[in-house]
């Protein structure tokens, strides 16, 4: 059996995430293997660099034969916490014959450790809803955006004479057949596996219909014209005291009622900034955003204990008036000027100073996987790898991946592309890392690090990137000083939306930090590593000095330097 060509091809949880006091349900997946014979399969349970439980399970390999091996795994109850998978398969004589990893995390509700993801398919007659949902709970995603599932922005719902019975169909303003069947659904499978179904809703936006019958809540610009989304959508007066803001608030809790969604995905459109009210009030929205979001959040709770809401901060604004109200996460749609790699950490940085510290996703939708030929795809994907690991080492999380393994390319999110089958393992390995090792990434108590001393080889590191070079962000909480290093050494540019170098391994890097409390260990964790668990590195400390050396940087790489104070 030594030279049996058998692989672990997943492990795999069976929710996005966990709550407190569930237990885990993991399977193993073994290629077939091409001779039968005994095995032992050793599933071990890490946190950080310690190992929490180890099961084993004695098996009879069937040549050809593929097997999938299910473990129950009980989970420590503090929250937030990340958590490592590692599989080992051993022949009868104790010989690895073969490794794989995955990750899994424990929260109180998705709001501590948000992982977005999406579905824009709700037509009528959907089988494959729960493939399409595995392909969210293959990534970790624990919340998702139902995208565009409504029949009118102004009512959510279809009334009953819109209904086909036979289907739950109706048509949307945009004539796309939708079902309520599907709907509900793809809320129940997203829900099973872990994860808050989030309903998409506009706060101002309403079909002409609407608009004409009602001509007394549509804002108007300087001119007086009705201001709207390509005359296909019209932009209510959302002031605290217009009509239409209780109807929408209504609407919000109504579809949260009704069809049983974990909360709305506040959408807006990004202007106007300003306009007047049909009696000539001039307003100014980003005074008017925090009380509606106020509202709404309310109202959602009091129907759905535990619901939620997100705000869409289109381009960053208003970020100042939104980020400190009391939306669950503070999410930002990146457009220009915001182009860099280190827009997209300062990006996050502001949002969590101006929110007292909420968690950030940044919906930034990567352009070059948009009919990108074959050729181009290499580039396409270095796109997503960098701009992952940005906002992942600047404590953020990435809007990008959902239903069929899309990744997003366009605001219009039923223009995903596919991931083609090679890469899609990459990206899932850099989501397992990123839940794994959760908190030293994107735990709220990191602090940045802007006071280290690093250098690579000699050279001072760059903070802020610089083409060229790698790019050492360094960040803090209490024990641990953690320093994430990107590799732009192969980049001309720091445009995250587009086409990039795929990078080219470099190393060995010597490392050189100045760090005046004493270290315990440092410790190497690289996305995609086999096995998954981080590598203790030899290091030297003297003199307020320590040297290390990385063996290699790829793409992304993490080193934490655990110190004497550091706790579990």
């Amino acid at each position: 059996m030594p030279h049996t060509p058998i692989a672990i091809a997943d492990v795999a949880p069976d929710r996005a995430s966990y709550r407190p006091g569930d237990p885990a349900r993991i399977t193993v997946t073994l290629t077939p293997p091409h001779t039968s014979g005994p095995a032992q399969l050793m599933l071990v349970l890490t946190h950080l660099d310690e190992t929490v439980v180890r099961q084993a399970r004695d098996l009879l390999l069937a040549a050809d034969t593929a097997a999938q091996v299910t473990f129950m795994l009980p989970l420590p109850l503090d929250t937030p916490r990340g958590y490592g998978l590692e599989a080992t398969l051993y022949d009868a004589h104790g010989q690895v014959l073969a490794t794989g990893s995955g990750a899994l995390d424990v929260l109180e509700r998705w709001s501590q450790a948000p992982r977005y993801g999406f579905l824009s398919d709700f037509a009528p007659g959907q089988h494959d809803v729960p493939a399409r949902c595995d392909s969210l709970l293959r990534n970790h995603l624990n919340v998702v955006q139902f995208y565009d599932w409504m029949w009118r922005h102004y009512v959510l719902l279809p009334p009953a004479d819109q209904v086909d019975p036979a289907d739950q169909g109706f048509t949307d303003a945009l004539g796309r057949r939708l079902s309520l069947a599907t709907v509900r659904a793809a809320i129940a499978a997203v829900q099973a596996r872990g994860a808050a179904a989030l309903a998409y809703g506009a706060v101002y936006g309403a079909e002409p219909e609407y608009a004409d019958a009602h001509p007394e809540l549509v804002l108007l610009d300087e001119q007086g014209q009705r201001v709207s989304l390509a005359e296909l959508f019209y932009i209510m007066n959302i002031a605290p005291d217009s009509p239409w803001t209780p109807q929408i608030v209504a609407e919000f809790a109504r579809c949260v009622r009704e069809l049983g969604f974990d909360g709305i995905h506040l959408d807006q459109y990004g202007f106007p900034k300003t306009a007047r009210t049909a009696a000539g009030q001039l307003v100014d929205l980003s005074e008017h955003f925090p009380p509606l979001i106020d509202a709404a959040r309310a109202a959602v709770v009091a129907v759905r204990p535990g619901a939620g809401v997100i705000f869409n901060a289109v381009g960053n604004w208003p970020i100042e008036t939104v980020a400190p109200t009391t939306q669950d996460v503070v999410y930002i749609e990146v457009w220009p000027p915001d182009e860099s790699y280190n827009d997209l950490r300062r990006l996050i940085a502001e949002a969590r100073r101006l929110s007292r510290g909420k968690p950030v996703i940044l919906a930034a939708y990567l352009a070059p996987f948009l009919d990108c030929p074959p050729e181009l795809l290499p580039q396409a994907e270095a796109a997503a790898l960098l701009a992952t690991a940005a906002i992942a080492a600047g404590g953020g999380s990435h809007l990008l991946l959902g239903e069929h393994d899309g990744i997003l390319c366009d605001p219009y999110y039923p223009k995903y592309a596919r991931l083609r089958p090679a890469f899609v393992p990459c990206l899932h390995a850099y989501y397992d890392f990123v839940v794994r090792y959760e908190e030293w990434l994107v735990a709220a108590e990191l602090r940045d690090w802007p006071e280290a001393e690093l250098t690579l080889d000699g050279v001072p590191a760059t903070a802020p990137a610089v083409p060229g070079q790698v790019w050492a962000i360094t960040r803090r909480r209490p024990g641990y000083g953690v320093i994430n290093l990107i590799n732009l050494a192969d980049q001309a540019a720091l445009d995250w939306n587009a086409l990039r170098t795929p990078p080219t391994p470099r190393g060995p890097i010597v490392l050189e930090l100045a760090e005046w409390q004493p270290v315990q260990r440092v410790l190497l964790l690289v996305p995609g590593s086999v096995p998954g668990q981080p590598v203790t590195l030899e290091f030297t400390q003297a003199g307020g000095r320590l040297h290390t050396e990385l063996p290699q940087l790829h793409v992304w790489a993490v080193l934490v330097c655990v110190l004497a104070d550091a706790r579990g």
